[in-house]
């Protein structure tokens, strides 16, 4: 559906779709481990303490950055302007962070 969503020029649904395929995938690692997810920063919390070393660092810092991006589209009171560039990476990362929990479980 992100894809879908780039080549329809839709950033802002892109942003979101690619930042929930993380967040569910980031679920399945917690719930494979025994734990429930109690919100958006309860498995951010799980994936700093439990998956540095088996994500990296640098695809928590994204799910950490989409995180907010995602809330501030949904609830914030100003837009945010997302560069064609900028989607297509946030889809790459999210797409990467997903294979990588794919290879755990």
């Amino acid at each position: 559906e992100s894809e879908n969503s780039l080549n329809a020029d839709l950033y802002d649904s892109c942003v979101i779709f690619s930042y929930t395929a993380m967040f569910h995938a980031g679920r399945a690692l917690m719930f494979n481990e025994g734990y429930r997810e109690k919100g958006h920063v309860g498995v951010l919390i799980f994936l700093e303490h439990f998956c540095i070393d088996k994500l990296g660092s640098k695809l928590i810092y994204e799910f950490d950055k989409l995180r907010k991006e995602r809330h501030e589209i949904l609830y914030g009171l100003e837009k945010i302007k997302f560069s064609e560039e900028e989607v297509k990476y946030i889809l790459d990362t999210s797409k990467e962070f997903v294979k990588k929990v794919r290879e755990i479980l």
